[in-house]
């Protein structure tokens, strides 16, 4: 008898758990079309209109595309990966190299003339997606410099999204990726890798 009861207890829940997941479908279902639908609680009546969605693709840092619908619900992701699993999903190169002297000394804020330099390189570009990394030279403590690098690309990635391009990463390097050895100025500098 015992047995009997619990064998009921659970389809009763069975037959639940389908009856919320079906019903919590039809809502989504009706929430992503952005269709007005009928909902009734507690004797209350009321219309209520779902968002609709509408499908979006984005590139990550690495090249790679992921297609996302219904607001996250499903979507997939186009990953290539090397014979070190390393993502290579598109072709990246760096396709501009922006001098640190185009800044402020210490500083992000750029010229009009370098700021509209830079918004027509991306307007004019005809990549899918960039990334902006940021370094600096040696001089000056690690984190500070880490900061400022970080601040420029922030810039130049800026003035990229007014111009129209896809930014996929923003990064700041500081020091740690000197283009020369020593001192050197040409060391501080923001890369625009491509990725095509």
């Amino acid at each position: 008898m015992a047995q009997s009861l619990m064998k009921a207890g659970l389809q009763a829940l069975e037959g639940a758990i389908v009856a919320l997941s079906l019903a919590a479908t039809g809502a989504q279902a009706h929430h992503t079309m952005g269709e007005a639908f009928a909902h009734q609680h507690n004797d209350q009546k009321r219309v209520i209109t779902g968002e609709r969605y509408t499908p979006t693709i984005w590139v990550d840092p690495d090249g790679c595309e992921h297609w996302v619908m219904d607001d996250g619900w499903e979507g997939f992701m186009s990953l290539k990966v090397d014979r070190n699993g390393l993502p290579t999903c598109r072709k990246s190169s760096i396709c501009a190299t922006i001098p640190g002297r185009a800044f402020e000394p210490h500083g992000v804020w750029m010229s009009h003339k370098a700021k509209q330099q830079v918004m027509d390189f991306f307007a004019g570009d005809e990549s899918a997606a960039y990334k902006v990394i940021g370094h600096t030279d040696i001089s000056g403590n690690d984190r500070n410099n880490v900061r400022l690098s970080k601040g420029r690309a922030n810039m130049v990635a800026t003035l990229g999204q007014k111009s129209g391009a896809r930014i996929v990463g923003v990064d700041g390097h500081g020091g740690r990726h000197p283009k020369v050895n020593g001192h050197s100025h040409e060391n501080s500098r923001i890369e625009v890798y491509c990725l095509r």
